[in-house]
């Protein structure tokens, strides 16, 4: 389980459980405060294999499905999870081109294979440890862990209004343990964006390290779903599940009454589940992007890893 929380920023706590492994993505999210999981008008799961990319609302029982929109950049969302860029890990199985969102390389892989990448003036100090920084200039700056050779903490730039480079986001990576043999993975990740002057807090209590099984990429939806096929823009029901419907109906009905007040509340505190495989490691990332009840009834569409709760 991960906690994570926003500061400064009003709490709620967001759970949430991704995976990975090749080209495939597993998300779930839902948020707290409500007596149980279905109540939650925000609770989703997400699912990419490569070939489809479906999304099911859990609250109002409507499967998305779709190949075409299976590609860049609609899937960039469940591909860019806070806990991949954080650890700058991208799946050893999978083929595809990592995004690169600011055309420059994010994830480690492309990283180290950058002809920019150099060393900087150190070795240096990094909470009392000997590390070593290593940059793309003006694009990124990591310090290695000179006796460990783990990233303890990145920063990342963009060129700013006057064109000089500035800090987009600077990642900390902290508390590391061993799991599954030689692998250390963080057990807390700080993240601050200064130019949103925003931060966040990562704790991340369990992990599961390439076990993650091929069936948490598929999902048979419950009786009574609404199935939407967004590229034929077409609808089928499941059937059954009658009482699941009506409890559909009495929610939506409640969140007709509620106000808009709630929906715009950013969540502080979200707790999540990683799991990684090809020998390496996963985080998690709050979802911060709070639909108000307009923007929530549109059509909306998630070795290995694996985070959850």
């Amino acid at each position: 389980m991960i906690r994570s929380w926003h500061l400064g920023s009003h709490e709620q706590i967001v759970y949430s459980v991704v995976a990975a492994k090749g080209r495939a993505r597993y998300e779930s999210l839902w948020h707290g405060g409500y007596a149980s999981r279905d109540d939650d008008p925000r609770n989703i799961t997400q699912f990419y294999d490569g070939t489809v990319f479906n999304m099911f609302d859990h609250y109002q029982r409507r499967y998305e499905i779709t190949t075409r929109f299976a590609v860049q950049p609609y899937i960039s969302k469940v591909q860019m999870h806070f806990l991949y860029e954080s650890l700058g890990w991208w799946p050893p199985g999978d083929v595809s081109e990592a995004p690169r969102p600011r055309g420059d390389p994010v994830f480690l892989v492309d990283v180290f294979n950058d002809e920019r990448l150099c060393v900087g003036e150190g070795p240096t100090k990094l909470n009392g440890r000997r590390a070593v920084v290593v940059q793309i200039p003006q694009v990124v700056r990591l310090w290695v862990d000179e006796r460990w050779g783990i990233v303890r903490q990145r920063e990342d730039f963009a060129a700013g209004r006057d064109g000089r480079p500035v800090i987009v986001a600077s990642h900390g990576l902290h508390d590391f343990h061993r799991y599954d043999g030689d692998i250390w993975l963080p057990r807390k990740i700080t993240r601050d964006f200064p130019l949103h002057k925003q931060s966040t807090v990562h704790i991340i209590e369990s992990y599961e390290v390439n076990s993650i099984g091929d069936d948490t990429f598929t999902f048979e939806p419950p009786p009574g779903t609404l199935v939407y096929d967004r590229d034929s823009d077409t609808y089928r029901q499941v059937p059954g599940g009658l009482d699941g419907l009506e409890r559909v109906a009495q929610r939506m009905v409640e969140q007709t009454g509620r106000t808009h007040a709630r929906e715009a509340v950013h969540p502080r505190s979200v707790a999540v589940l990683a799991v990684l495989g090809g020998g390496l490691i996963g985080y998690f990332l709050p979802r911060i992007a709070l639909r108000t009840l307009k923007r929530f009834a549109r059509k909306r569409m998630t070795d290995n890893l694996t985070v959850g709760v």
